[in-house]
C-alpha cells in the first residue's frame, strides 16, 4: 500500500491510499491536527513491526473515514488500542515535555495499571528509532512543496531492531 500526503496549504493536507489489490480512497484533512498523529503512528507502527493496527488495518481494507475517526474507542488488546496507547507519550516526547526514561516510565504506569506488563520490545532503542522517524518524516514534510507529496509505504521496509 502506498499512502500519499498531499500538502495544500500549511493548514490542510490529502491523504491518498492506493492498496495492493489497486482499490484507493482519500480525504482532505487538517494538517494541526492530523499530520503528526499519521505520523506518529507510522514511526510506532513500522518500528514495532505491527501488523494490524492503523496502517495494516488500511492496507486490509478499512474505510480511511473510519480509521481518522478521533472520537473511536479501541479495544486495548488489540494493536491499534496498544498503538494509541503508546501515541500519548511519544507525542509528549516529540514536543519536548518528556524525555526518553520518562516516556519508558508512564508506559510502566499505563500497563501496570491495568495489571500488565509493558511489551518488552518497547525499549528506550524503540523510542529512539520512532522520534528519529518522526522528525524524519516532519523534515521531509517541511521540504514537500505546495501541491508536492510525501509518500509512505506500507508495510514499511524492514528495520534494524532497536537496541536493548
Amino acid at each position: 500500500m502506498h499512502v500519499l500526503f498531499t500538502k495544500l496549504s500549511d493548514l490542510r493536507h490529502r491523504v491518498e491510499v492506493i492498496r495492493a489489490d489497486g482499490t484507493r480512497e482519500k480525504v482532505e484533512l487538517d494538517t494541526p491536527t492530523c499530520l503528526a498523529h499519521d505520523f506518529i503512528h507510522y514511526a510506532i507502527e513500522s518500528r514495532s513491526g505491527m501488523t494490524s493496527a492503523f496502517y495494516g488495518t488500511l492496507a486490509a481494507g478499512a474505510p480511511l473515514q473510519q480509521l481518522n475517526d478521533r472520537d473511536a474507542t479501541w479495544d486495548p488488546d488489540s494493536q491499534i488500542g496498544l498503538a494509541e496507547s503508546i501515541f500519548g507519550p511519544i507525542q509528549s516526547l516529540l514536543a519536548g515535555d518528556k524525555d526518553v526514561a520518562a516516556v519508558i516510565a508512564e508506559l510502566d504506569g499505563m500497563f501496570s495499571a491495568t495489571r500488565k506488563r509493558r511489551p518488552q520490545w518497547i525499549t528506550a532503542g524503540f523510542v529512539n528509532q520512532v522520534e528519529a522517524e518522526c522528525r524524519r518524516l516532519a523534515t521531509v514534510w517541511s521540504a514537500t512543496p505546495y501541491s508536492g507529496q510525501l509518500v509512505l509505504v506500507w508495510p514499511a521496509p524492514k528495520q534494524k531492531p532497536p537496541a536493548r
